[in-house]
């Protein structure tokens, strides 16, 4: 049963529940953190946690599928499976630009914007389960446009595609979750550098950036 078609008291107690995990999350690693101490913390028995999810593991699941369907539902969706026009206003280099095209960048770029969930974000056990979730999620997109667009084989566009993601995680990771205008600059170079390598790959013709520079065509 989705979330949605579920009762509202069992709607209730399981927020409770999430929102007392992620509220402990913030003062210790995941790894360290008991189901019994979870109870105590939320005010419920052992046995009304394991009405609700099978371990701990089931109820973090639960907590990134809510991080993914939020964040899905304020990103726009008009643009954010077409890569093009991410390159468009990556082209163009323009940090203002830039910064008004956010509420389109892809979910492993805009997981930063929900502060609630920075804890799993934050976290070193977690934060690879997030990782394969958003591949998951948006792999079969970007599969696609590499297909058309250069040719490239689905196995090897899924490993660059992974790439991608572990190397957007570390940055904001780095730098702590926060988002400022360095991270606007940051972030910006890194897709210039990202988009500028895809179109490298494939055959000869689908690559301009490489014909532009090369001084015998």
């Amino acid at each position: 049963m989705s979330e949605k078609m579920l009762p509202v008291r069992i709607k209730s107690t399981r927020n409770h529940i999430k929102d007392t995990f992620l509220v402990m999350l913030k003062k210790k690693p995941f790894l360290k953190i008991r189901i019994t101490a979870l109870c105590q913390k939320a005010g419920i028995t052992r046995a009304t946690f394991y009405a609700h999810y099978l371990d701990i593991y089931d109820l973090v699941d639960d907590i990134m599928n809510d991080a993914l369907i939020f964040l899905d539902s304020i990103t726009d969706r008009t643009c954010h499976e077409s890569f093009e026009d991410l390159w468009d206003v990556v082209r163009q280099n323009d940090l203002a630009v830039f910064k008004a095209y956010n509420d389109r960048l892809p979910p492993c770029h805009r997981l930063i914007d929900i502060p609630k969930y920075h804890p799993l974000m934050k976290d070193d056990t977690i934060l690879p389960l997030m990782m394969e979730k958003i591949f998951a999620m948006e792999k079969g997109h970007f599969i696609a446009y590499m297909a058309e667009k250069g040719g490239i084989p689905a196995h090897i566009t899924e490993n660059i595609f992974w790439s991608i993601i572990n190397g957007s995680m570390a940055v904001n990771k780095k730098i702590g979750w926060c988002k400022n205008t360095e991270w606007y600059e940051l972030q910006l170079q890194l897709l210039r550098f990202t988009m500028y390598g895809l179109e490298g790959l494939g055959e000869p013709e689908t690559r301009p950036c490489v014909r532009e520079m090369d001084p015998l065509k």
